[in-house]
């Protein structure tokens, strides 16, 4: 069972999802004024999908923009879209750790550990990374 947890400092059960939207020095467009990002943060994931799809192409081995399509497929329901996003977001961030997340508890976290810790909530299981 999925759950849907908004990207801004949300709590799914008994855990936070973890994700920023790329104020990185990486090749995403995704901005703090993106269209993408207010999506997000306003709890229109499929938007948000649908937006950060056509940044694609300019994106590739990007974990952070990786973290962030997968956690907007998460949050619209898609986990099958978003875990080999996430497994990507483990190997390309897994020595990345970003300055800034939106959760708390993520502080000093690689993008790799936020991926996998997104993957256990949702499919609700510690076995998936």
């Amino acid at each position: 069972m999925l759950t849907f947890v908004p990207f801004i400092n949300s709590l799914a059960p008994k855990a936070a999802l973890g994700g920023f939207l790329a104020l990185s020095a990486l090749s995403s467009d995704i901005t703090s004024s993106s269209t993408a990002y207010q999506a997000l943060t306003s709890g229109d994931s499929s938007r948000a999908a649908s937006d950060i799809a056509s940044t694609e192409e300019n994106a590739t081995r990007d974990p952070y923009f990786e973290l962030d399509f997968g956690l907007a497929y998460q949050n619209a329901g898609r986990m099958d879209l978003a875990e080999p996003l996430y497994r990507a977001a483990m190997i390309d961030g897994a020595d990345v750790v970003p300055p800034f997340t939106t959760n708390q508890s993520d502080q000093g976290k690689s993008i790799g550990q936020i991926a996998c810790e997104n993957l256990r909530i949702g499919y609700q299981s510690n076995d998936v990374c």
